[in-house]
């Protein structure tokens, strides 16, 4: 299912991944894009789209207080994790394949208020996306077309953020 999410009147999005707490969307959005604000979005990040989703989508999404946006950049490879904390988001977990994903000794300690990403039980979630769009991409020779996944998180992807 592809969908769309609409920050503001001018501003919207197609994501690789979004997600919504239950309690804030407990059923699936209808129409042509959601406009609630999700609470984590996750972009795989190629050459053609990479300043689109490190820069200008990272902008609107620190405005617009995402609380999670994790970038997987397939050619580094180098997950990225950041939470928004006050005005701006803070990077708050890095991770390569093999590794666990682990907070910058220059950040500051993340605030026991706000929920945690658990971004080693996600790291092996994120490299299955992330293989099957290199398949996906390498059967059809060219870039897919970007989907979002529109339902509210699952049970374990809701854990993996409050963990």
């Amino acid at each position: 299912i592809e969908a769309e999410v609409q920050y503001d009147a001018g501003t919207i999005y197609r994501h690789d991944v979004a997600g919504w707490r239950r309690e804030r969307m407990p059923t699936r959005p209808t129409g042509r894009a959601a406009t609630l604000r999700p609470d984590w979005v996750c972009e795989i990040v190629s050459p053609s789209n990479w300043a689109h989703d490190t820069v200008t989508k990272f902008q609107t999404l620190q405005a617009c207080a995402v609380p999670h946006y994790w970038v997987v950049d397939l050619e580094r490879p180098l997950l990225t994790v950041y939470r928004h904390a006050g005005e701006c988001y803070m990077v708050a977990g890095l991770a390569q394949p093999g590794q666990r994903a682990s907070k910058p000794d220059h950040q500051p300690q993340a605030s026991a208020a706000g929920p945690r990403i658990s971004v080693m039980r996600a790291a092996s979630w994120l490299r299955g996306i992330a293989d099957s769009r290199r398949t996906r991409e390498r059967r059809s020779g060219a870039s897919t077309s970007r989907r979002t996944a529109t339902q509210p998180m699952s049970a374990a992807a809701n854990e993996a953020m409050t963990a």
